[in-house]
């Protein structure tokens, strides 16, 4: 089994923003809404600086990951028998 080193660090915003809201769970609601889709619960107006702390760095991991298996990296990571690991 290999954990995908750069799709997991594009969920950490998430993760620790939904850490910080722990103790409500409207506030983690609103929070993952704003942060996946960019409309604000409270007014339903979208906005594109929302996305930042959800869509945007999982959608780059995806995307990272997608360019280091083309170029190789992970094939090479694999290799050199670095257990658990690719990018």
């Amino acid at each position: 089994m290999t954990l995908p080193l750069a799709v997991i660090a594009g969920f950490v915003p998430t993760m620790a923003g939904v850490w910080n809201r722990r103790g409500s769970a409207t506030e983690i609601a609103n929070y993952l809404q704003a942060g996946w889709t960019g409309i604000t619960p409270e007014g339903g107006n979208f906005s594109f600086t929302n996305l930042r702390a959800g869509l945007i760095p999982a959608l780059a991991g995806f995307a990272v990951h997608k360019v280091a298996s083309m170029m190789g990296i992970n094939r090479a990571l694999g290799r050199a028998r670095i257990p658990f690991v690719r990018v």
